[in-house]
């Protein structure tokens, strides 16, 4: 059931990544009604309470561990997980805000502090994408854990 809820929130967080970063024409090109402007600070909401749940996912998890002296690997891998995935939804989040921030205050957000979050948050995304592998693969050896 942990793995099942952050399968899901973890679709949300990419579909918010790919709403951000995947290249389109719309929001490149600054025609009226045909420029798509991204809502940051909408983003960072969701993306705040995603954290929010996952961190209440980990607890559980972690209480679980706890209770029933669950000490082996895929119970790990996912602590690991689930972990890395906040940190990285923070990261994220503290982006969003910054560009939000940028353009509704005219706050100065300097590119080379913007492509050091950046370099940052591609790390972290490394760091949980590798964990993430090495879950799916003993998920996929045995799928009875999804139930």
């Amino acid at each position: 059931m942990i793995l099942l809820q952050t399968n899901d929130i973890l679709d949300k967080y990419v579909s918010i990544h790919d709403r951000v970063f995947k290249l389109t024409i719309r929001k490149f090109i600054p025609i009226p009604f045909f420029f798509d402007e991204i809502p940051f600070l909408e983003l960072y909401k969701k993306l705040s309470g995603y954290c929010e749940e996952l961190e209440l996912l980990n607890d559980k998890h972690r209480d679980l561990q706890s209770k029933f002296n669950i000490n082996d690997e895929l119970s790990e891998d996912l602590d690991q997980f689930i972990t890395r995935l906040i940190i990285t939804q923070k990261k994220f989040c503290e982006i969003l805000s910054r560009l939000d921030s940028r353009i509704e205050s005219a706050k100065n957000y300097l590119k080379q502090e913007y492509d050091k979050d950046m370099d940052e948050y591609k790390i972290l995304i490394s760091n949980y994408q590798e964990i993430g592998r090495k879950l799916n693969n003993r998920v996929s050896n045995d799928p009875a854990l999804w139930l």
